[in-house]
Parts: C-alpha cells; structure tokens; sequence
C-alpha cells in the first residue's frame, strides 16, 4: 500500500500521513454521531455535511485499502 501512494516519500512520513487520515476518519464519525445525539437529521445542513465529509474520509482509506473490516480487504 504504502509504495503504491506515497512512491516518492519516506516510509515514516507515509505512516504518518495514513495515521493523520485514519485519525481525521474517527473524528469525523464521532461528529455526525453527536450531530445526531444533539437532533440533527437527513435534511439539516450541518448533519449533510458530516455526513459528507465522513463518507469521504471511508472512501479516501478504502482507496488506499486501509479497511476497518477484513471483508472489505481486498
């Protein structure tokens, strides 16, 4: 994975790029959660967007295969 992506970087900077990812991922899921505890629903302009950017975050380390499932692994 790593010389796929980052061919001309360091393995240590592309571990810390994937990290940073990974860590901006969990972030903005815990978001859109408390986005919903608080009431926010499909429709409300801040919910979308978290929701939005939560999704790019999955599909940006799917891409790379960094995967939560092994199902999902290709």
């Amino acid at each position: 994975m790593k010389t796929k992506y980052y061919k001309t970087i360091k393995p240590v900077t592309a571990k810390e790029r994937i990290a940073n990812l990974v860590e901006a991922h969990n972030k903005a899921w815990e978001k859109l959660r408390t986005c919903e505890k608080c009431g926010g629903s499909k429709g409300d302009s801040v919910y979308d967007y978290r929701l939005a950017e939560a999704i790019t975050f999955s599909q940006a380390l799917r891409t790379m295969g960094v995967t939560e499932l092994e199902l999902l692994a290709d």
